[in-house]
């Protein structure tokens, strides 16, 4: 926060007082460093992490109540920039003309639901190479699905609805042995409501 009276964020601040003017030069020669350490290459999530440190005192990742707080704070303010990038499309089947696009607005929506994807992600400490990782794992599990047939009655859990085939899922689908029984350890499991209770047509 600046010092002078009305105590304001660094990003807001206007006026010319010696404690701003010599904050905005640390906070770009912290930048520099940054970027020259990352050979110019910009990382999202670092990038989020330095302007919510630098720009609003605001320091990542959190713990506890800090974390549960702000990832709720920044899903809500998500779901509200998604709205706002709705209203820059004509989605509406009932409405015409259906498909004209404000790109540019809905481009600037979009940036925000980013921003606040960004802080999310960056408050539960993940790093830009898990968050690459990640999202390819998941690109070439969805290239497996469509090259497969993908069932979603088959591949999700019927209790919770994740996919059994997504990272970090522990539920698993029922499995029969040679005669048609299901052993104890090849019931369904689901890791929200436990071993789920088979029952037949």
């Amino acid at each position: 926060m600046c010092d002078c009276p009305a105590r304001q964020s660094l990003v807001d601040c206007t006026c010319s007082c010696d404690h701003t003017n010599d904050r905005l030069i640390q906070l770009r020669e912290k930048i520099r460093a940054y970027e020259n350490e990352c050979e110019n290459r910009w990382r999202w999530l670092k990038s989020t992490v330095n302007l919510q440190l630098y720009g609003f005192e605001e320091p990542l990742p959190k713990t506890g109540s800090d974390l549960a707080d702000y990832i709720t704070v920044n899903a809500t303010a998500l779901t509200a920039e998604l709205g706002e990038a709705l209203k820059e499309v004509g989605w509406k089947p009932w409405s015409q003309p259906r498909g004209w696009l404000n790109r540019s607005a809905f481009l600037g929506e979009c940036v925000d639901m980013g921003h606040f994807l960004a802080n999310m992600l960056a408050a539960a400490g993940i790093s830009d190479d898990e968050w690459e990782a990640a999202y390819q794992r998941k690109q070439q599990v969805n290239l497996e699905r469509q090259a497969r047939g993908y069932d979603t009655r088959k591949e999700k859990c019927p209790a919770c609805g994740r996919a059994y085939d997504d990272n970090g899922v522990r539920c698993r689908p029922a499995q029969t042995n040679e005669a048609g029984v299901y052993p104890d350890e090849r019931m369904p499991y689901c890791e929200d409501y436990g071993t789920l209770e088979i029952t037949t047509a």
